[in-house]
Formats: structure tokens, sequence, C-alpha cells
């Protein structure tokens, strides 16, 4: 995995550290099994094997078109898992915190319904999901605009 519980933990996503560490490496299996595996392709392999040569690619950075020399920012694969991550997380309905789950109306909170713990969590995966296309139309992977499993409803 490009992850594991205390890198989504310390990524700056509102995650409780009440949540049972199961469902959060549940959660980041998931995202690496069912969503970033089939869209990479022979390319995950390859980045398995040779992590090193695949740096930007799993961390972010600047990379080089050396057709176009055109200068491509990407957010990475663990950036991107980790927002697929949360999102499926979310999707769950289970202890999230912060902007997560209460919304500030005005000097009390109140609890977020599911309605809008889904549509967060449907916005997380979908940043995740452009992160991912970011490297897959960088080395012009094809599988990249496959549609979104439901995942959160179905694998955790």
């Amino acid at each position: 995995m490009f992850i594991d519980t205390t890198y989504l933990l310390t990524f700056g996503l509102p995650i409780s550290e009440e949540i049972e560490y199961n469902k959060i490496e549940r959660a980041i299996s998931t995202a690496e099994n069912i969503v970033i595996k089939p869209r990479l392709g022979d390319l995950y392999a390859e980045i398995v094997e040779n992590p090193l040569d695949y740096d930007i690619a799993i961390n972010g950075g600047v990379m080089v078109d050396e057709a176009t020399e055109k200068h491509i920012y990407v957010a990475g694969l663990k950036s991107a898992e980790a927002h697929i991550a949360f999102g499926i997380l979310l999707g769950d309905v289970i202890n999230a915190t912060a902007f997560g789950s209460v919304l500030k109306t005005d000097d009390y909170s109140t609890h977020a319904d599911e309605d809008k713990l889904r549509r967060v969590a449907m916005m997380n995966t979908e940043i995740g999901m452009q992160y991912l296309k970011e490297i897959t139309d960088y080395y012009k992977i094809k599988t990249s605009c496959k549609i979104l499993p439901n995942v959160w409803e179905e694998h955790i």
C-alpha cells in the first residue's frame, strides 16, 4: 500500500483517532485494491517493484512530459489514496470529526445528517480520483475513465 494508518491520520483530513484501526486499514486497502490498482494496471506492479523510480508519482511533485517538455504538477498516489480512503470512511458513516461530521451554524454545533456526510465523502473521493487521473494521464493509461464503484457502501 502507498499509505498506512499513521499516514492517513496525519495527512490533515479530519479523522478521529478513536476510530478503530482495522476500519481505517480496510478503507485504505479498499482504496488501493478496488480503485487504484485497476486504474494503474501494469504500472502498479512497476511502481511497487521500483518505488524509487516513481518517487514523484507516489509523493507528488513536478513531472516533465518529454514529448512537449511541459511541466505537470501531480499531487501523487499517496494523496489520491488518502482522499479516497477518507471518502470510504465517511461514506461508512463512522466517527468522523471536524467539518466531516459537525456543522457550525452559529455558536453551537449541530450534527451533520447522513446526506451531508455522503456529499463530503463523494467530494473527497472525487478529489482522490482527480489526483489518480493526473498520474494515469501522464503515463497515458486509458483505464482512468472507468466509472468509480460505490466502494463505501459495498466494501467496508
